[in-house]
């Protein structure tokens, strides 16, 4: 299941987390780009990055349009962060998964 925008956490089931990607590029000598798994996964670490795209740290979460939110169930999204997947690869991850094709 995937939400292009941060409100699908306040509608996901109960039984879905939230694993946070990096929504567009960051050039410069941290070198975020679009689709990587944040390197920390902690809503607080991630809104200090909100000043580097040029947004409020003191918005809402909702707003933050550097952020992509892949929702999982919790064993799931355990193991996409310990693979490093990407959102592409999570995505595609997630539906074999949730449709029964692999485990």
């Amino acid at each position: 299941m995937s939400r292009r925008r941060n409100t699908a956490l306040a509608d996901a089931p109960d039984e879905y987390v939230g694993v946070f990607f990096v929504a567009r590029d960051l050039p410069g000598r941290h070198r975020l780009r679009r689709g990587q798994l944040w390197p920390s996964q902690c809503r607080a670490d991630i809104r200090g990055w909100a000043s580097s795209y040029g947004e409020d740290e003191r918005a809402e979460w909702s707003s933050f349009r550097f952020v992509d939110v892949v929702l999982a169930p919790p064993a799931e999204a355990e193991a996409i962060v310990a693979r490093g997947m990407t959102r592409d690869e999570a995505v595609a991850y997630l539906a074999a998964v949730l449709e029964g094709t692999r485990a």
